[in-house]
């Protein structure tokens, strides 16, 4: 109806050249285009009405189907269509229209947002992608953010931070599609222990991150690009640059302030997504479609379960599991409640049904270890790839002490380690596996009391952030004792860290063969613990390939240094 009004009035404007008293123009002539007027306009009307009429498009329930099979694409994953033109159909729409962020940018700004723009432009696959593995989250950070009536630029922020990641950690500790550190993380109540890590929790740690940008932004009296820089670098940080250019008679806006370069560069980025997102066809971009629907939705489990059980229960394959559910670091959930996982929203009432009929008893393995001599809480775990809280609880330990003969129930993984691909373990391993450059071997180093990353890249001749990117660390993390490290070098001759203690301690020391008898929940790891020895050095010694199993009753050929007591 609106075009047709649309046309009617435009009509008159349309022909009224054609009826003008130029004189110029003879009568047939006029006559043949008045007759052409007339047959354009009848096609025009006639085109407006139809356009009145009801179609598939506007049909709502069609829409609806639509919708749904956008949001139930296979296997959750981001949807693979590419839009161009994704004025009107999905989720970038919707957050487009509550963009908040619309003050003038000076020349400053201009350039460096459109230089940030030309970069991007430069990797239109790198910008698809990482619309893709937003799809997953991004229905949630905007249902929050307006919840609270915030900027729906603010939905972006995890592309400057994380690259939509949950998985991505920094060199400064920090972690997650918003990049907590961990002092923040602390104040905002996301526990981080073994079995998880709530900055990667999606739920949780968007939360956390409403909760501060509007902690921050009533702290600067509602500017939110002040706002926003301080998520980078600290309200500290902007408050002091406020003060020096308040005391030098300056103006105290972002643009103006005299922040670290990297802040100065963070807010552009953002603008910069945001115009992509705003019209990406502008740039020759393609972003991937994301249906203005929920994703998933959180049950609860009601007790702790093992993933891999979780995902035969449910049908949703394991990578699935771990990309909604982040935050888990092991094989399974956490023992301790809430029990809660986030499912596909359309599985959610199939999970909960095929839960309520699988006994809570059968949703963790057991396996039973009667203490022996020297035994030691902590290592047992250690040995069996659970934690201290882990045994204690399943035993109903009220502390560490235990005696001798005394039958542990210890719970362990219904799989191989391999097919929990994004425990932090697996992640760790292929990181490990996946960096080897051209040139360089690889050195497994086993640290010691009063080791830094510095002194170890000094003896491997390799830069201390390396060693951290290739062990999945921050340069700034605190190395354990007798913690393992895969080292890339290309030093000649380089030995490994048992190599080097043994040449260290030649003098006083021997070395000695041992014979060792594989016990039940026995690992390389716990073995080379164990005997102060490389797990590269028992494979070569023992011709065990990497992908093979230890097995009970198997015998290992060790060679251990021992002290010369002569």
């Amino acid at each position: 109806m609106h075009s047709f009004i649309f046309f009617a009035n435009g009509y008159h404007t349309f022909i009224s050249p054609y009826f003008s008293s130029d004189t110029s123009v003879d009568r047939p002539t006029q006559k043949l285009k008045y007759r052409f007027t007339l047959a354009a306009v009848a096609c025009l009307l006639l085109t407006a009405c139809d356009a009145t009429l009801p179609s598939k498009k506007d049909n709502p329930q069609q829409a609806s189907t639509t919708q749904t099979l956008d949001s139930h694409d296979e296997e959750i994953s981001p949807n693979k269509k590419i839009t161009k033109n994704l004025k009107n159909n999905n989720l970038w729409s919707h957050i487009r229209a509550g963009y908040q962020l619309n003050e003038a940018v000076p020349s400053i700004g201009e350039q460096r947002i459109n230089g940030l723009i030309q970069r991007y432009s430069k990797h239109p696959k790198d910008i698809f992608q990482q619309t893709e593995q937003a799809s997953l989250y991004l229905y949630h950070v905007v249902r929050e953010l307006e919840k609270n009536n915030m900027p729906t630029e603010l939905a972006l922020l995890p592309f400057v931070e994380s690259r939509f990641d949950p998985f991505a950690y920094s060199s400064g500790r920090a972690s997650g599609l918003w990049q907590f550190i961990p002092g923040t993380a602390t104040r905002f109540k996301m526990e981080r222990n073994w079995w998880h890590d709530e900055r990667r929790d999606v739920i949780k740690s968007t939360q956390a991150a409403i909760e501060y940008l509007q902690y921050l932004n009533r702290y600067f009296d509602g500017d939110w690009l002040l706002a926003i820089a301080a998520y980078n670098a600290g309200e500290g940080t902007v408050r002091r640059a406020i003060k020096r250019n308040q005391k030098a008679g300056k103006p105290t806006d972002y643009w103006s302030l005299p922040l670290p370069k990297q802040t100065q560069f963070y807010l552009p980025k953002l603008l910069a997504w945001s115009r992509i997102i705003a019209a990406p066809e502008n740039y020759s971009l393609d972003i991937a479609s994301v249906a203005d629907a929920p994703i998933f939705t959180s049950i609860n489990v009601e007790s702790q379960i093992d993933l891999a059980t979780f995902s035969d229960i449910s049908g949703i394959p394991i990578k699935q599991v771990y990309a909604l559910n982040p935050a888990f670091n092991r094989w399974a959930t956490d023992p301790e409640a809430p029990h809660e996982l986030l499912v596909p929203a359309e599985m959610a009432e199939a999970t909960i049904a095929r839960l309520q009929s699988y006994p809570i008893k059968s949703r963790m393995q057991w396996q039973r270890y009667t203490v022996k001599s020297g035994d030691v809480l902590s290592v047992i775990a250690e040995r069996f790839d659970t934690n201290l809280s882990g045994i204690k609880k399943a035993n109903k330990l009220s502390s560490s002490r235990i005696r001798i003969g005394q039958t542990l129930v210890i719970p362990k993984p219904s799989k191989q380690a391999t097919f929990y691909k994004s425990s932090a373990e697996q992640r760790l391993a292929t990181r490990q596996n996946t960096t080897k450059k051209k040139g360089r071997s690889r050195v497994d180093y086993i640290t010691k009391p009063g080791d830094t990353l510095w002194s170890i890249g000094n003896t491997y001749a390799v830069k201390p952030a390396s060693i951290a990117h290739w062990n999945n660390m921050s340069a700034r993390d605190v190395l354990r004792n007798k913690q393992k490290l895969v080292i890339w070098t290309a030093k000649a001759g380089v030995e490994s860290s048992t190599q080097i203690a043994m040449s260290k301690n030649n003098k006083n020391s021997e070395e000695r063969k041992v014979l060792y008898t594989v016990k039940s929940g026995d690992n390389l790891s716990f073995i080379a613990n164990r005997f102060s020895v490389d797990v590269s050095d028992i494979r070569q010694w023992n011709d065990i390939q990497a992908k093979k199993y230890l097995k009970p009753g198997q015998v290992l050929r060790l060679f251990v240094t021992v002290a010369d007591r002569r």
